[in-house]
């Protein structure tokens, strides 16, 4: 049936991109309204619409104020963000949906939300070329055809200081490490110093605890709290391996300390000094290790070692498409063209990386970013099949035992194999408190 639905939209849309050029020679001319509805409205502000005011300056650009339709849909009942989204297409008619979470591009998809764009793209001979293909393949629905234009993504890499390496004699990290291997190697450097000063292997950004820690490893390697018959397991030889990993890592100094116990130290100079050897973040921390003059390098993110190519933690700064009942088809088209286009790449001031090469060139002044662009995007997210009406407090009561239990591992109070059974009968007695039955 989507695909049906889909090669009818293709049709229709494609009679309509088939005139874009000629309005696009006149588009600096053009007058009337355009319907906007963007997830995040003070974005599309910050983003685009300077863009838009000077290249149709008598154009009037209206901004779904979703938000606030959000807010009172909420409040009116328990509706889920997509159905919120659905619901505001349906009454505001936008031209123009930028999405900003993949799921809800999928969803715009499959419902039949969005119109493809291949026609227009080849007619008009929208150059994306100099767009990694990698990267543009997550644009596309099952049918193969692309729904959106983006310009801009963020990743993780691994980001490693040489000097730290060649002064340990340890050999430097390479694209496709595992994780398994990144923390071997992060256990090179425990018990290391400089100057009397602890040297650390691996600094982890986004972890504030080590029950955090656990739960990232977890995730990279799509590893759940459930089963496939939604049936809580925490003892299970994955999750030993995980806890075995991390808490070895913290008790040998291998890691650098979490939230309060790093108070007071700067993780970014201490690596730029090479007291610490590797960092796993993403591209925001280029212009900080730039900044302190590190002698530094990049490789691509930790992989599982069953998908190589694939990597876990690419996401997409918006995903730009046209409505499939846009009221101004072929302006609304031109405006995205526009705004994915390589001129406004060059001066846009939000996070991320230009899918387009050339302008990560010369954004980032030449600087070698093969290790954002080597790995694919994985084809969905990881979901963890917990059961149907599960409450979300489910998960922060969790992480709180899940502290406490970790917490007894690293002061040999408990077994990583008492602590998990201990933690899984408590997340037991917490699933069946926090599900609802209908």
């Amino acid at each position: 049936m989507y695909k049906n639905l889909a090669l009818i939209s293709f049709l229709l849309i494609g009679m309509f991109l088939s005139g874009c050029q000629i309005i696009s020679k006149e588009k600096h001319n053009e007058q009337g309204t355009l319907v906007v509805l963007d997830t995040d409205e003070q974005r599309f502000r910050t983003e685009y619409l300077g863009t838009i005011n000077r290249s149709y300056p008598k154009l009037e650009v209206v901004l779904v104020p979703y938000e606030n339709y959000r807010n009172e849909q909420t409040k009116q009942g328990n509706l889920t963000n997509q159905e919120i989204l659905s619901g505001a297409i349906e009454y505001y008619l936008p031209d123009i949906i930028i999405a900003r979470e993949r799921a809800d591009f999928k969803k715009l998809m499959s419902d039949n939300r969005l119109a493809p764009l291949d026609r227009g793209i080849k007619s008009d001979k929208y150059d994306q070329d100099p767009l990694d293909p990698k990267l543009i393949s997550s644009l596309r629905g099952d049918d193969g055809l692309q729904y959106a234009l983006s310009s801009h993504f963020t990743s993780t890499v691994l980001y490693y200081n040489q000097s730290a390496f060649q002064q340990a004699g340890v050999a430097t990290p390479n694209d496709g490490m595992t994780w398994e291997e990144v923390y071997l190697t992060a256990a090179r450097f425990s018990g290391n110093s400089i100057n009397n000063n602890k040297e650390y292997g691996l600094y982890l950004p986004n972890a504030n605890s080590t029950f955090s820690a656990v739960l990232n490893l977890a995730y990279e390697q799509g590893i759940g709290f459930f089963t496939p018959k939604k049936e809580l397991a925490l003892r299970t030889p994955e999750w030993v391996k995980v806890w075995e990993t991390v808490t070895k890592a913290v008790t040998s100094g291998a890691l650098f300390p979490f939230g309060q116990d790093a108070a007071g130290e700067d993780p970014i100079k201490q690596f730029s000094e090479g007291k610490i050897a590797m960092i796993y973040g993403d591209d925001r921390l280029i212009a900080q290790i730039i900044n302190r003059k590190a002698d530094w390098a990049m490789v691509s993110e930790p992989i599982h070692s069953k998908q190589p190519d694939v990597g876990n933690n690419y996401r997409y700064l918006q995903y730009m498409g046209l409505s499939v009942n846009a009221p101004h088809r072929d302006l609304a088209w031109e405006v995205m063209k526009l705004l994915n286009g390589e001129k406004a790449a060059l001066s846009f001031s939000g996070q991320g990386i230009p899918i387009r090469k050339a302008v990560a060139n010369i954004r980032y002044n030449h600087l070698d970013l093969k290790a954002f662009y080597s790995l694919r995007p994985r084809d969905s997210e990881f979901e963890d099949p917990a059961p149907t009406g599960l409450d979300p407090e489910f998960y922060l009561d969790l992480y709180s035992e899940g502290d406490k239990k970790v917490k007894e591992v690293i002061e040999n109070k408990v077994t990583i194999d008492q602590a998990l059974l201990e933690l899984e009968e408590l997340g037991q007695v917490l699933v069946k408190r926090y599900t609802k039955v209908e």
